[in-house]
C-alpha cells in the first residue's frame, strides 16, 4: 500500500499539472482526511466544475472539525468563491449587525462561514470600533440604513461602568442594568429586532484570590451580580450569550492574550473566534426557526456497548464503570433533551425482539421505549427509515440529527439525505455528548409549556392514529375525538408561544412571515389589526396553543397576513374552525371581502390549495410573490365545523 507521504507528493504533482481529476481520486484514498486535504479536494472539484461536490466536502469539514482561526479564514475564502456559483441547497437569509467595544473585523468572515455551513446566508453590517451607543442613538447611522433583524452587542468586562467597592453596590448594579436596558429598548423600538448581548467575562486576575467572589463590592463579585441580573431582567427579544462560559470552555489561560488587546484591541486569542462565532450562529439559527427538533439514534454501540444480536443482552456494555457508565450518561443526556421538547427516535438495524428486550429487562437501562416518539428497528436501509420517521413525526428532514457510531452508516445518510445533520461520532462513548453539543443544534429562544409537553403530545398522536385506524370513516374518526377549541385574541400571557409558533411553523403556514415579540406587541396595540389564536383539546388531552391568524383591516376589506397551524394537529379540521371564526367575525363587523395570500416555500406545499378548497377565488392581478385569493362574504357562506365545539375566551 502506498504511503501517505508518497500519495501527498503525487497529489502535489497532479495539482501542479492541473490534473485535478487524478488529484482528487488520490486524496479520497486517505482514511482520515485532514482539513488541509479537504481544502485540496474542494479546490480540485471547484477547478473541474463540480461545485455541488465542492459544497458538500467543504460543509462537512467545517461541521466535523474543530478548526482554528487560520483554517476558518482559509475556508471562508472558499465559501466566498462557492457562494458565487449557483450550487448547493437554498439558504435562509437574514440581516445581522455586529456592534462591538473591541475590534470585530476578524469575526465577520468567520460568522459568514459558519452560517453558510448551516444553510444560512447572512448580510452583515459591522459597526465602527466601539461605537455602540452612537450607532443605536443616531438615526443617520449605518445601522438604521441597514435595518438589522439581529444585533450582536459584543462586550467584555472592561465595559462595566462600576468601580470596585461602590458605596451602595445594589444601587450601582441596578444603574448598570438600567444602562444596558436603555440600549436594548432603543434597539427593539427602532428595529423590532432580536438582540444577542454578551454577558461579562470574569478575568483571571484577582486581587483577593479565592476570597474575592465573597467580598462584597469586589470586581469579580460585581461581575457575578451583573451577569445574574442580566439573565433575570433581559426582555424576551434579548438573548444573553454566556460569554464567560464560552471563555471558560475554551480555557481562560489560552483565552486571554494581552498582546492582542494592546496591539489591536482584540481581547481574546484569535483561535477562540470560531468557538464564539458558532454560538452566535446557533442563536441566529434558533431565531430563524432553524434549530433541530429531533435526534435519531442507533442502538448497538451508540446507547449501549456491543451488538445485542450477537453478544446477547447479558453481555452488552451498560452500567458499572468505564464505557458502561459513559453509555448511561449518554442516555441521561438524551432524556434531558426529551424533557425540554426534543423528539427522540430509534433507527437501528437489528432484530426487533432482541433490541426491545434490552429496554424492558436490562437492569441498568435508563431509557424506556416510551421515551421515543418513533421507532424503526428492522433491516431496512437507514435513509429509508429516517424518511419514514420524519413523515411519522410530520417534521422536515432538516429538523433531524442522526447519531450512529458506524462511519459507513453516517456517510450513506449524509450522501442520500443531505438535509439531515450527521455529526462525527468518535469511537469513545465518553465523547458522544461533546460530539453533539459542540454543534449547538438545539438552541432555544423560549421554553414554553408546549415544549415541556411535546413528548406527551406525540403520545397522544399515537393514540389518535390507533383510533383512526379503528374507525370506519373519517367522519367517525372526527366525531370520536370529542374535540373542543378555545379562540381568543392575542394576549401577553400567551405571547411567548405565539412568537415561537410564528417563527417555527413551516408546513401549515400560508405566507411564512416571521415576527418577533416586539413586532407582535405593536400589532396588538394597533386598531387596524385583528389577531386570534386557537387552543385545542380532545379525548386524549390538551394540545395547547396550536393555531393563529393575523389579519390587517382596510375599510370593509380583511387581509390575512399570517395563517398557520402546528403540524401536530393537521388533518383534524382545525383550519375549518379557524376560517369559520374569521368569517363570522368579519360578517358581524360588516366587512365585505376577505383576501388571502399563498407564498410557496420548499415546505408549505400542503396548503397550496387551501383557499381554493374553502371557495376562495383567485385574483386576476399578477403579484410579485405568491398567489392572491379573495372571498365575497356577502354572497357566500362558510359552514360551521360540527366536529369541534368552539368557545370564545
Amino acid at each position: 500500500m502506498e504511503s501517505k507521504i508518497v500519495l501527498e507528493q503525487q497529489v502535489k504533482d497532479y495539482m501542479r499539472a492541473k490534473d485535478y481529476g487524478k488529484a482528487v481520486k488520490l486524496l479520497e484514498k486517505y482514511e482520515h482526511i485532514s482539513f488541509d486535504s479537504a481544502l485540496k479536494i474542494v479546490e480540485c472539484y471547484y477547478n473541474i466544475g463540480n461545485f455541488e461536490r465542492a459544497h458538500k466536502v467543504l460543509k462537512q469539514i467545517i461541521n466535523d472539525e474543530e478548526i482554528n482561526f487560520g483554517q476558518a479564514a482559509d475556508a471562508a475564502l472558499w465559501v466566498r468563491k462557492l457562494s458565487k456559483r449557483d450550487s448547493g441547497s437554498p439558504r435562509k437569509k437574514t440581516r445581522v449587525a455586529v456592534l462591538g467595544t473591541f475590534t470585530t473585523n476578524q469575526i465577520i468572515p468567520i460568522l459568514y462561514l459558519f452560517a453558510w455551513a448551516r444553510n444560512m446566508h447572512l448580510d452583515i453590517y459591522e459597526a465602527p470600533y466601539n461605537q455602540i451607543q452612537q450607532e443605536i442613538l443616531n438615526p443617520e447611522s449605518g445601522l438604521y440604513n441597514f435595518k438589522p433583524e439581529f444585533i450582536i452587542i459584543a462586550t467584555i468586562h472592561k465595559d462595566i461602568a462600576i468601580s470596585p467597592f461602590p458605596s451602595d453596590i445594589n444601587a450601582a448594579v441596578k444603574d448598570e442594568i438600567f444602562r444596558w436596558r436603555a440600549i436594548w429598548d432603543r434597539c427593539c423600538e427602532a428595529f423590532s429586532c432580536r438582540i444577542i448581548q454578551h454577558n461579562f467575562d470574569i478575568p483571571l486576575t484577582s486581587a483577593f484570590g479565592h476570597l474575592e467572589p465573597r467580598i462584597k463590592g469586589s470586581y469579580i463579585n460585581i461581575i457575578n451580580r451583573l451577569n445574574q441580573e442580566m439573565f433575570l431582567q433581559c426582555p424576551r427579544d434579548v438573548t444573553i450569550l454566556d460569554f464567560d462560559m464560552i471563555a471558560s470552555s475554551y480555557g481562560k489561560m489560552r483565552w486571554y492574550n494581552p498582546k492582542y488587546w494592546y496591539l489591536s484591541k482584540n481581547p481574546f486569542d484569535l483561535n477562540a473566534i470560531p468557538l464564539l462565532v458558532k454560538h452566535y450562529v446557533a442563536i441566529v439559527a434558533a431565531g430563524m426557526g432553524m434549530s433541530k427538533k429531533c435526534i435519531i439514534v442507533d442502538l448497538d454501540n451508540t446507547i449501549w456497548g456491543g451488538v445485542v444480536g450477537e453478544d446477547g443482552m447479558q453481555n452488552i456494555c451498560l452500567g458499572g464503570n468505564g464505557s458502561g457508565e459513559a453509555f448511561i450518561d449518554f442516555q441521561r443526556y438524551l432524556i434531558s433533551l426529551k424533557d425540554r421538547g426534543i423528539l427522540l427516535a430509534i433507527c437501528s438495524k437489528n432484530n426487533e425482539d432482541d433490541a426491545k428486550e434490552v429496554f424492558v429487562n436490562h437492569p441498568d437501562m435508563v431509557m424506556k421505549l416510551k421515551d421515543f416518539q418513533s421507532i424503526r428497528i428492522n433491516w431496512n436501509d437507514k435513509p429509508r427509515n429516517i424518511v419514514e420517521i420524519s413523515k411519522e413525526l410530520n417534521i422536515g428532514l432538516d429538523s433531524c440529527v442522526f447519531i450512529d457510531d458506524n462511519p459507513a452508516e453516517r456517510e450513506i445518510v449524509r450522501h442520500t439525505l443531505p438535509e439531515v445533520a450527521v455529526p462525527h461520532i468518535s469511537s469513545d462513548p465518553s465523547d458522544y455528548i461533546n460530539n453533539i453539543e459542540r454543534h449547538r443544534y438545539f438552541e432555544l429562544m423560549e421554553f414554553t409549556q408546549e415544549d415541556k409537553k411535546r413528548s406527551e403530545y406525540y403520545e397522544q398522536k399515537r393514540d389518535h392514529d390507533r383510533l383512526k385506524n379503528g374507525c370506519g370513516t373519517i367522519e367517525d374518526y372526527y366525531d370520536s375525538l370529542d374535540m373542543a377549541a378555545e379562540i381568543s385574541h392575542f394576549d401577553l400571557i400567551n405571547l411567548p408561544r405565539i412568537v415561537q409558533l410564528i417563527n417555527k411553523t413551516n408546513q401549515f403556514n400560508l405566507t411564512s412571515r416571521r415576527y418577533n415579540e416586539n413586532e407582535i406587541k405593536k400589532i396588538m396595540d394597533e386598531n387596524h389589526w385583528v389577531t386570534f389564536y386557537l387552543k385545542l383539546k380532545d379525548k386524549f388531552g390538551e394540545h395547547g396553543l396550536v393555531g393563529l391568524m393575523i389579519c390587517f383591516l382596510e375599510g370593509k376589506q380583511i387581509f390575512i397576513d399570517t395563517w398557520l397551524m402546528s403540524c401536530r394537529v393537521m388533518g383534524r379540521t382545525v383550519e375549518n374552525t379557524m376560517l369559520r371564526y374569521l368569517y363570522g367575525w368579519a360578517k358581524k363587523n360588516e366587512h365585505q371581502i376577505i383576501y388571502g395570500k399563498y407564498i410557496p416555500t420548499s415546505k408549505n406545499k400542503v396548503v397550496e390549495d387551501l383557499y381554493k378548497k374553502f371557495g376562495f377565488k383567485q385574483c386576476a392581478s399578477k403579484m410579485d410573490e405568491g398567489v392572491k385569493w379573495y372571498y365575497d362574504i356577502q354572497n357566500n357562506h362558510i359552514e360551521e365545523n360540527h366536529f369541534i365545539r368552539l368557545s370564545e375566551k
